[in-house]
């Protein structure tokens, strides 16, 4: 129970319930449809341990001023290891996995199964939530012959898949799936794949490096192969706005380098990389698809 500060307490529930998290119900306060949903843990929606990573990137966020100022300004820049660095990973793969598993279903459900063939190649998909979601939407299609055995190759750092591992640690979940321990910067990968995904995975870089590294993807496609980048784009116009530039501000803040880089500027880069610009579609949330493919093969026929 709690003692004094009843007022303080009331002001906090009636804040709470215009955000629609509570609601009164003869005195009593319960959660609201929202809370339940995404703030119970347990639930596979939970999505409070992407919430409370935001205390890793504050930091980050407090170093806006000294980076305006530029040279002139004090910078600091810190880097965790050990234990520190590890517990850090396995937090950032967890969060990441929360959200990603939302919007997983979703790219799933508007990429066609059957335009795209095994083997697959998924760089820094970390905890892998977006390959499995994809496989199972391909295992869900009934063909006329038994379905080519997954072959998805998922690219991350020995961190990151460490914690993966951890996170996932019953075979099952990684069935079909061959960790690469590796930075994919300098990983020489001789297959050719029918479908690579870059999500979340360009706007680590700057543009000579990202652009570069779009270039090794495309390179890396077979005939027919498709090339689905996901991502948050400062020049598109999905439902939330602001969340293109404001993840942009978190990539200058937290990352060496990193920046989102416009829809534009993505689809200059495929033509130099010798692919057709692809197609946009904004998810229902916050980022967007670009989707292209090689050779004859249309992107109307992929969605």
């Amino acid at each position: 129970m709690l003692g004094g500060g009843q007022d303080e307490l009331s002001r906090l529930l009636r804040v709470l319930e215009r955000l629609e998290l509570i609601t009164e119900v003869d005195e009593c306060w319960f959660n609201g449809q929202l809370a339940t949903r995404y703030l119970v843990s347990g639930r596979g929606s939970y999505m409070g341990d992407f919430l409370l990573y935001r205390k890793y990137m504050q930091a980050g966020w407090q170093s806006l001023p000294a980076r305006l100022l530029g040279p002139t300004g004090e910078q600091k820049t810190t880097r965790q290891t050990g234990d520190d660095y590890a517990e850090r990973t396995y937090h950032y793969v967890r969060a990441t996995d929360q959200l990603m598993r939302h919007k997983a279903m979703e790219i799933a459900a508007l990429i066609n199964p059957l335009a795209w063939q095994m083997p697959m190649l998924d760089v820094g998909g970390a905890a892998g939530s977006l390959s499995r979601a994809l496989l199972q939407a391909k295992n869900n299609i009934v063909l006329d012959q038994p379905p080519t055995p997954p072959q998805i190759d998922l690219v991350d750092l020995p961190e990151v898949l460490a914690a993966a591992r951890k996170l996932y640690p019953s075979l099952e979940d990684w069935q079909g799936i061959t960790f690469v321990e590796a930075d994919f910067r300098v990983i020489s990968l001789e297959k050719r794949y029918g479908l690579i995904v870059l999500s979340n995975f360009l706007h680590v870089y700057g543009e000579k490096e990202a652009e570069e590294l779009l270039c090794k993807a495309a390179s890396l496609l077979q005939e027919g192969g498709l090339l689905l980048i996901h991502d948050y784009f400062p020049d598109r116009q999905a439902p939330s706005l602001a969340k293109g530039a404001l993840y942009d501000l978190a990539m200058m803040l937290n990352t060496y380098n990193g920046r989102c880089h416009t829809s534009s500027t993505l689809r200059r880069w495929l033509q130099k990389c010798s692919l057709p610009k692809g197609q946009m579609l904004d998810l229902s949330t916050d980022s967007s698809l670009l989707i292209t493919v090689r050779g004859t093969p249309r992107v109307s026929d992929i969605i």
